[in-house]
């Protein structure tokens, strides 16, 4: 009877925790610092070696790239604090952006904009 009962009850504790929920990030990480590296006058190339790939190329303006992050956890959206690692002397705390937006004129950098997450 004891066994049934210690049981029952385990089990009800297990239906009744909450479950784990994997975040799941979506876009390019990417901070401050690495932003205001890419100035007008840079490639597409030079912009790829320093973000990486867009995250969306637009299919009307193929000389509009737009990088995005985003995270969500368990339905809501939320910022997670990251660090960015440095090769300077320590690893210190950067902004980081939710989206940049780059214009190309004939394949050169032409204007960025970028938003950081608050």
């Amino acid at each position: 009877m004891n066994n049934l009962f210690y049981g029952m009850f385990l089990i009800f504790i297990v239906a009744c925790s909450p479950a784990y929920v994997i975040p799941i990030q979506q876009g390019n990480v990417i901070y401050e610092p690495d932003v205001t590296k890419i100035k007008v006058g840079m490639s597409k190339l030079e912009v790829i070696s320093v973000l990486g790939e867009p995250a969306i190329t637009h299919f009307f303006n193929k000389n509009n790239w737009t990088y995005i992050y985003h995270s969500k956890t368990g339905g809501q959206s939320q910022l997670i604090d990251l660090q960015q690692s440095s090769n300077n002397e320590n690893s210190a705390k950067s902004a980081l952006i939710s989206s940049v937006e780059i214009k190309f004129d004939n394949e050169i950098v032409k204007n960025i904009s970028y938003t950081i997450l608050q």
